[in-house]
């Protein structure tokens, strides 16, 4: 019966509820892989594709050497490594050539990722590649068709500034941009991201006195997923932007005073990425001098400032002396050349504790002291002091500005020696102002 029932499939009432369309699954496949790619990073482990790097230069670059299965992973590696193979002229001429004749489109998709990722104008190997991927936009899933029509984004010149103009003329922050664009995480946190920041750095030097709201919008820019750009690049790279950084932040405001919380928001940042200016810390070392003089000026202002409010916290304190103090000090900042902060066991340090200072030991736990330099004099004042203690140039027992964090400055020992202080000689009944300022004058004058 069986038998007979096979022999009359018409007959049987059995029917299949999903008859596959002939080549049905690898079209809709291959629909996918060209609209997505195949991935947005590679599959394949470093030690794997470090493997294929070292293959390549065995091959001496030679394309057709290359081992065809290697050939679907050469994408990934075109700019890894201090030779990247990409900047073997003919070999990749010979890698897009194979693009073209084989229409590999998913390949075209990778290559669009690693470009972006690796972008760096410096390179020529990036230009041909981006004059290619230009030319075949049409093999390109999305982002990229939208992005190349709204920024021109596979060119090396315009695809930085098109993409730093939209950030800076927005309000979003910089994780909702980016994810706005859609850009693949290679290139949001690469090359194309931190060339963007570079040409926003370049329009904020320009405008930043008549615009001071881009410096938050750089400040921001520069941050990806709490890390500092420049520390995601090659040394070469990182050294140039934060010089270029430093040069948009601070120049415009040698002569100029910024809004306080425009200030505010540079300090904060340039402690967080840079360190203290004050200190001798290498990142600051590419930027300008001229741009290195605006910082250490601010934290000099701001190590007085924070310097009375913590003295004014303290539960002994006498706030009114130290009011008149600290009206004597501000008016006379121009004249200042550093402070550096000595902060007792409990005092609280602005900016995250970030703002260098030196430990003040032997003391109440709230009592905060001050370093000033004007010329050659060195001059403390303290929390607990009724007046100020000052050593010329040349008196060795003069205490140390900028000392490292693992010094301790002893309360008992740092008035050694000194060579003037206004509650000396006062004969003529005037006010410790008018005895300090006119021997700060007199000396000022030799």
């Amino acid at each position: 019966m069986l038998r007979d029932t096979l022999a009359k499939p018409d007959q049987t009432r059995v029917t299949p509820q999903d008859t596959p369309t002939l080549g049905k699954a690898p079209a809709t496949a291959r629909v996918l892989v060209e609209r997505y790619g195949d991935g947005q990073g590679p599959r394949k482990s470093g030690e794997a594709l470090l493997a294929l790097l070292r293959r390549l230069r065995l091959a001496d670059h030679d394309w057709e050497r290359v081992d065809p299965a290697d050939r679907f992973d050469v994408a990934w590696v075109l700019w890894q490594s201090a030779d990247p193979p990409a900047e073997h002229k003919t070999f990749l001429q010979s890698f897009l050539a194979w693009l073209d004749a084989s229409e590999q489109r998913y390949q075209a998709a990778r290559l669009a990722i690693v470009w972006s990722a690796a972008f760096d104008p410096s390179l020529e190997s990036m230009r041909t590649a981006g004059e290619w991927l230009a030319a075949h936009t049409a093999w390109l899933p999305e982002p990229w068709p939208r992005l190349a029509q709204e920024f021109d984004i596979f060119s090396l010149e315009a695809a930085p500034r098109s993409l730093a103009k939209a950030f800076l003329d927005g309000d979003e922050t910089e994780a909702q941009f980016f994810a706005g664009l859609h850009l693949p995480a290679l290139a949001v946190k690469g090359g194309l991201a931190f060339e963007t920041l570079a040409a926003a750095a370049v329009t904020v030097a320009r405008c930043a006195v008549r615009a001071p709201h881009l410096v938050a919008r750089v400040c921001d820019l520069a941050v990806h997923d709490g890390a500092f750009r420049p520390d995601t690049v090659a040394p070469r790279r990182a050294t140039t932007l934060r010089g270029e950084l430093a040069e948009a932040l601070l120049m415009p405001w040698q002569t100029e005073v910024p809004p306080r919380a425009v200030k505010t928001e540079i300090v904060g940042f340039f402690l967080r990425h840079y360190g203290d200016a004050r200190l001798a810390t290498p990142r600051w070392l590419p930027v300008p001098k001229a741009a290195l003089a605006v910082m250490r000026r601010w934290l000099t202002e701001e190590t007085i400032g924070h310097y009375f409010r913590l003295a004014g916290d303290a539960k002994t304190a006498d706030r009114e002396r130290l009011a008149e103090r600290e009206r004597f000090w501000t008016g006379r900042l121009a004249r200042i050349d550093d402070a550096w902060l000595l902060a007792g066991p409990q005092a609280r340090v602005v900016f995250g504790g970030r703002l260098a200072h030196g430990r003040l030991g032997g003391c109440r736990p709230d009592q905060a002291a001050l370093l000033l330099r004007i010329g050659g004099l060195t001059i403390l004042e303290a929390s607990h002091a009724a007046a100020e203690t000052v050593w010329f140039a040349g008196n060795g027992f003069a205490p140390a500005l900028f000392r490292p964090a693992t010094d301790i400055y002893w309360l008992g020992l740092l008035n050694r020696c000194a060579d003037y202080s206004s509650a000396f000689n006062h004969k003529n009944n005037d006010s410790w102002q008018t005895r300090l300022g006119t021997f700060l004058e007199q000396r000022s004058a030799h």
